[in-house]
């Protein structure tokens, strides 16, 4: 085999191992990203399941008929009752 064929041989080589290196690197960046993806979208999951538990805790703990932060709901009929007496 003469020298030509030997640099062509070697050329071939090289370029087929570059492409390789290139398909490898780039398979393994797309894993990432779907790894980093699914990852993302378990944290946004479990942060709205909490967000719903804490309403839901929330609206449980809420008397019947009255706004949450607000009191008991007893407010007006305490204030009529300190008018009444007066």
């Amino acid at each position: 085999m003469d020298a030509g064929w030997a640099k062509l041989v070697e050329v071939v080589l090289l370029f087929g191992a570059l492409l390789a290196f290139g398909v490898w690197q780039l398979r393994s960046v797309d894993r990432d990203r779907r790894a980093r993806l699914a990852r993302e979208a378990a944290q946004a999951r479990a942060a709205s399941e909490a967000d719903a538990e804490a309403e839901a805790e929330a609206a449980r703990a809420t008397p019947a008929g009255s706004v949450a932060g607000t009191g008991t709901g007893n407010e007006g009929a305490r204030a009529a009752a300190s008018r009444d007496s007066d």
